[in-house]
């Protein structure tokens, strides 16, 4: 019976070592796409639309605020969710995917922190602007919070592909 079971694992192992190359060579596959696309994320100039664009529709989202017109902060809602809207097709079309700001990882840092600091930026913006009288301030919210967001994607994407790279 204890040659039986020797036997078996023997027959077992055999079949696994099978496996365990093409496994292997599966997960070599796997990093070599996940090499290729952190590549392709960095390098792909996408940067422009993406980055650079998000920055412009964030300062004219802020920025309407100073006009303190109802009809201006409504057009300028419709256009920064048509320009996001194309920027990220932008993104889809030359890169080729899509990755969510909210995954999880070290990616999702880069994006809390993001948040703490438009929290703060805004807070600010929006009482001096509002409750002192500071005529302009969340115009100039807008364009240090445009700048910061092109940035911080930069950094996004390098965090993200780091973590591609590494196979997290």
């Amino acid at each position: 019976m204890t040659e039986r079971k020797t036997t078996a694992s023997l027959s077992d192992m055999e079949s696994n070592d099978v496996d365990r190359d093409a496994a292997a060579a599966q997960l070599a596959a796997l990093q070599a796409d996940r090499a290729a696309l952190a590549d392709r994320l960095e390098h792909s100039g996408v940067w422009w639309p993406w980055d650079v664009g998000l920055g412009v529709w964030v300062f004219l989202l802020f920025g309407a605020q100073s006009l303190r017109g109802t009809w201006a902060a409504v057009v300028t809602v419709v256009l920064t969710v048509v320009g996001v809207w194309g920027a990220r097709f932008a993104f889809r079309r030359t890169t080729g995917t899509w990755i969510s700001g909210w995954r999880r990882g070290r990616t999702q840092r880069v994006v809390w922190s993001w948040v703490a600091f438009v929290l703060v930026v805004f807070v600010t913006a929006s009482f001096a602007e509002h409750e002192v009288g500071l005529r302009g301030a969340m115009a100039v919210a807008g364009a240090v919070l445009g700048v910061a967001l092109a940035a911080v994607n930069r950094w996004w994407v390098r965090v993200y592909a780091v973590e591609l790279r590494s196979g997290v």
